[in-house]
């Protein structure tokens, strides 16, 4: 596989999980006043069905990054919006606001 295209869009394979968690916060996303209370009272999730053996994309995990996100004040359209944007994001290669600037540190991964 050389890459994934999402509605005319080309996304990298590499970091591994990026499409799919990209795909997965979007969703999140677009139904986030309905979902939003409820996740963020979780700690954590798991998703019983995920296997790394056989996938690399999980549920969980992409749960987890988009309530991380949230509660640390990054989630914003330019996310869903520019894909090198997120992509840079992943990679650490954007800066972003210090971590304390947001009160109680929550780690990405």
């Amino acid at each position: 596989m050389i890459a994934f295209n999402f509605c005319g869009e080309e996304f990298p394979t590499e970091p591994k999980t990026a499409f799919y968690d990209w795909l997965y916060i979007t969703a999140l996303y677009q139904k986030k006043k309905d979902l939003m209370p409820e996740l963020e009272t979780y700690q954590g999730f798991s998703d019983i069905v995920f296997n790394p053996n056989r996938s690399l994309n999980c549920q969980a995990r992409a749960a987890a990054l988009f309530v991380s996100l949230s509660k640390n004040g990054l989630i914003d359209k330019q996310i869903f919006k520019n894909k090198d944007y997120y992509l840079a994001f992943l990679n650490e290669k954007k800066q972003f606001p210090p971590i304390e600037q947001f009160g109680q540190q929550i780690s990405l991964f």
